[in-house]
């Protein structure tokens, strides 16, 4: 069955679109057919029908969400790339200490949403399995040997340990474990990795400077060029990829000024995928090819209206609903719906809401009562839920007076677990800066996958441990995450819970 589920994808066409000189820059985020099917390996192990066939409800749910991904990617791989953004949900089966504390179902299996907006295979594939805390390091390096013709067997290939524990459960061949060890595996001792990438981080650090500077010049130039507020960069890639991206904008700035006169005193991230955030930044894709962000900043104008308008429907659904916060998703968040999807969402719900004050027996809560409630709203179909952050997650779909009586019935809880949360993130604030004084880190910060109470485990553990105490780490920059990677910048990602 499992090889089953891989040959499936070998189904795609492998041509790439290289007749215009604007998808050059594309290449280098393609993967064949082949890569594809590989490094979606270890997510179709995690969500396979095959392997729920004691739970009927889990398993149709991930048979229906895998045939519309295969016909997402099958579309990707056609000549002209049309497909429309989509919304799925998958049950992935748990493994390992590492998914303890994430949310599960009572048979054990971790719900996923994942939202895909990319209009290429890279993108795609790197953002399923991100979502579903998957390495992916070895992807951007089949995308480098796709772009300059250096594509190799994979027969050879290793694995993350991810993939394996799949296949085993599954039947399949397991490999031996090796005398030697990669230096992104986790199981490697933390002062060990340390020992050994240390010294390349700081010849890193000294041989991008000057690529650092031209990018701080380049940014600057173009902040005051067009007024921008800011120029951020959301990005888990280094600043090579940084670097590049403001020159291409430049370059765009110089050859379209009248375009670009809608961004003047707004705000510019690079990110994922070329959109308008929830926070009204203007966001370019680092994946998308440039006349992806043209249209973009040529619609600019038309979204920031309806941005407006955005918040005049949430301030309606608050009013609706005891005058209780409504939150944005965070700008990259797997389950953020697309920027028009989401106003379109909380239109529907605020029209469920309107009809259901004009029924005789409507459930009415006193204006104010809730106004210290933060609610999210999202466009999953599920019951109204309180996460362990101490915000209510309401599908816009969900009926009006069920979301009202939940919200009633959780708000003590809600409250307590919010006040809990906001000490709980004060005191993490303070390991955080006294781990980057006491180790003396240039820079010390944690992935949106990291929980604030993984990282407090991680910031007690480093400032306790004798060994890490006895090493010289000045300097250093530091990224708590899941797994061990050393970038190219120098920055070095260890995963919370080192051993």
């Amino acid at each position: 069955m499992w090889k089953g589920a891989i040959s499936s994808l070998l189904r795609f066409n492998q041509k790439f679109p290289t007749r215009h000189a604007a998808f050059q820059l594309t290449l280098k985020r393609r993967l064949n057919v082949s890569q594809t099917a590989e490094a979606l390996r270890p997510f179709i192990f995690a969500v396979h029908p095959d392997f729920f066939g004691q739970h009927p409800e889990e398993r149709a749910t991930n048979e229906h969400s895998l045939k519309q991904l295969y016909a997402y990617i099958d579309g990707l791989r056609g000549e002209h790339h049309q497909v429309r953004p989509i919304d799925l949900k998958f049950f992935l089966r748990n493994y390992g200490q590492q998914k303890e504390q994430q949310s599960t179902t009572p048979e054990g299996f971790r719900p996923v949403s994942i939202s895909l907006p990319f209009r290429d295979i890279y993108s795609t594939v790197t953002h399923i399995l991100e979502s579903c805390d998957i390495p992916t390091d070895h992807i951007q390096q089949s995308a480098r040997q796709v772009q300059y013709g250096q594509v190799k067997s994979t027969k050879e290939a290793t694995w993350d340990a991810f993939f394996y524990d799949y296949v085993e459960k599954a039947g399949g061949p397991r490999r031996q474990p090796s005398n030697t060890f990669s230096k992104d595996d986790t199981d490697v001792p933390l002062c060990l990795w340390m020992k050994l990438n240390m010294e390349p981080a700081r010849e890193k650090m000294v041989s991008t400077q000057p690529i650092r500077d031209e990018a701080d010049s380049i940014k600057k130039e173009l902040m005051e060029k067009l007024r921008l507020e800011e120029i951020s960069w959301k990005c888990p890639w280094d600043i090579n990829l940084f670097k590049g991206c403001l020159k291409t904008l430049r370059d765009l700035v110089e050859e379209y000024p009248d375009v670009f006169q809608n961004v003047k005193g707004g705000k510019m991230v690079f990110g994922h995928s070329t959109r308008l955030s929830y926070e009204g930044k203007a966001v370019l894709g680092h994946r998308d090819v440039p006349r992806y962000w043209l249209g973009l900043v040529n619609g600019l104008n038309e979204m920031y209206q309806m941005y407006g308008s955005m918040a005049g429907l949430e301030q309606q659904i608050s009013a609706c609903l005891g005058g209780v916060q409504v939150c944005r998703t965070h700008l990259d968040k797997a389950q953020a719906a697309p920027f028009k999807a989401y106003y379109q969402v909380l239109g529907q719900m605020l029209k469920g809401l309107y009809e259901e004050q004009q029924e005789e027996d409507s459930l009415v809560i006193p204006a104010g009562s809730l106004k210290d409630i933060q609610v999210q709203i999202i466009s999953d179909s599920r019951p109204p839920v309180l996460s362990p952050s101490g915000k209510i997650y309401i599908s816009h779909t969900a009926p009006p007076k069920a979301v009202k009586q939940f919200l009633i019935d959780s708000r003590d809880d809600a409250r307590r677990i919010l006040e809990l949360n906001r000490d709980f993130k004060a005191e993490v604030a303070q390991l955080i800066q006294q781990c980057k004084q006491e180790r003396s880190f240039t820079e010390f910060s944690q992935k949106d996958t990291v929980t604030n109470e993984e990282m407090r485990s991680c910031c007690q553990r480093l400032l306790e441990d004798p060994a890490i105490q006895s090493m010289d780490l000045r300097g250093a920059k530091i990224r708590v995450g899941r797994h061990y990677n050393l970038l190219d910048s120098g920055e070095m990602c260890i995963p919370w819970n080192w051993k």
